[in-house]
């Protein structure tokens, strides 16, 4: 997989605190950086999944947990 480097600028306080993380990790910066990308992006795309499925749930007449108890009991 090819890499693509990036400038990124952090105040002083960011800036020690990642160091803190890599340094607790026993990771780079960019280790750190890049971990907490994929947590961002995994934490996004499930939150765009559950407003799916909740449009979807919607348009079948549930919008309460009463709504889908009521029709699993």
């Amino acid at each position: 997989m090819a890499r693509y480097p990036v400038s990124i600028s952090f105040g002083e306080a960011e800036l020690k605190e990642l160091d803190r993380l890599a340094k607790k990790f026993q990771q780079t910066r960019s280790g750190v950086l890049k971990v907490a990308l994929q947590e961002y992006l995994r934490k996004l795309k499930f939150k765009q999944l559950r407003e799916i499925g909740k449009a979807v749930a919607q348009g079948k007449g549930y919008f309460t947990d009463q709504d889908i108890y009521r029709d699993i009991s």
